[in-house]
C-alpha cells in the first residue's frame, strides 16, 4: 500500500474515532444530567429562578411547600428577603426563557432576527 493511502487511512480512522468519542461524551453527559435531575427531584423544595447580582451573590426565588420565598445567597450565607405571593410570580415552563437565553441573543445578532433592535 502506498504511503499516501496509509496516511489517508490513518487520518480517516482518527476522525472516525474522534466522532465516536464526541458522541459518547454527549450521551454520557445527557445520562448524567438525567441521573442528577432524578436524584435532586423533590416535591417540596424547588428553585424557581436565580439572578446573579455580584460574582458570588445571587437572589433566588424558591418554593418551599406552598410558600414562595425570595432569598439572597452569598458565599457563606443565605438570608430570607421576603415571602412572596403566588400571584406575583411568573413561572415559565421548561425551555421558556422569554428570549433571554442563548437563542434569543443569537437571533438578535443575525440580520433579520425577530428580536433585533429590542435591547
Amino acid at each position: 500500500m502506498p504511503q499516501e493511502w496509509q496516511s489517508t487511512l490513518q487520518l480517516v480512522t482518527v476522525l472516525i474515532l474522534f466522532v465516536i468519542v464526541i458522541a459518547m461524551a454527549y450521551f454520557v453527559s445527557k445520562w448524567l444530567a438525567g441521573y442528577q435531575k432524578a436524584k435532586n427531584f423533590g416535591a417540596n423544595v424547588e428553585v424557581i429562578e436565580s439572578c446573579r447580582i455580584a460574582p458570588s451573590k445571587f437572589i433566588s426565588i424558591i418554593r418551599v411547600g406552598e410558600k414562595y420565598l425570595a432569598i439572597s445567597v452569598g458565599k457563606d450565607e443565605i438570608h430570607v428577603l421576603a415571602e412572596l405571593d403566588k400571584d406575583d410570580i411568573i413561572i415559565q415552563g421548561p425551555g421558556e426563557t422569554g428570549g433571554k437565553g442563548f437563542s434569543g441573543l443569537f437571533r438578535r445578532l443575525i440580520p433579520g432576527g425577530k428580536d433585533r433592535g429590542n435591547n
